[in-house]
């Protein structure tokens, strides 16, 4: 004769089901992990080059001049045809000019900043936005928002998963990030 017991396996259920219905633990974590690569990317990033299958491209050169052929690139230092002195590096939004350690999308640092901290909790949604009016160009140029990639949309079914069944996970939160924010509040 077999004995199932059903109440003990109801409240088994029940808390499943209490833990699928807000999410927000796993959003947690998942900002944390997003936060991080995020400001990982933009610093490795920062010079042009390629990282998790991203590419960003260094300035653009600033005009090829018709009289010699020279073209004359961002950040300027080429001999000036007329008068002394070298072309001076490209104007950005800022008014800073463009130097040869500019950081990509870092002129004023509000992309970077922004990049990683405008979230929305819902229970069954965790919503990121960058609320620059430039921002969808440059992500279109050089993507820097992104949940695609294969790590990152595995990192978040095992953030959710482990948050269902209840395995606590230690996420380890970038200095200055949401999740270490709360974590000080606390």
């Amino acid at each position: 004769m077999i004995t199932v017991q059903v109440s003990n396996l109801d409240v088994k259920l029940s808390g499943l089901e209490a833990a699928a219905k807000d999410l927000t633990p796993a959003w947690l974590q998942t900002v944390s992990y997003t936060e991080g690569v995020t400001q990982d990317l933009f610093r490795r990033l920062a010079h042009g080059g390629t990282y998790r299958g991203v590419r960003w491209k260094w300035f653009a050169p600033q005009y090829t001049r018709k009289t010699d052929g020279v073209t004359v690139p961002a950040e300027g230092g080429v001999p000036k045809l007329r008068g002394r002195g070298l072309v001076k590096g490209k104007m950005r939004p800022s008014g800073k000019r463009v130097t040869r350690n500019s950081n990509l999308m870092q002129d004023t640092g509000a992309m970077r900043g922004q990049s990683s901290h405008n979230w929305d909790y819902k229970p069954h949604r965790l919503t990121g936005t960058v609320k620059l009016p430039y921002a969808a160009k440059q992500h279109s140029m050089r993507p820097f928002w992104f949940w695609e990639h294969p790590k990152d949309t595995t990192y978040i079914r095992q953030a959710i998963g482990d948050h269902i069944v209840g395995r606590k996970r230690d996420v380890v939160a970038p200095r200055g990030s949401l999740l270490a924010a709360l974590r000080s509040s606390r």
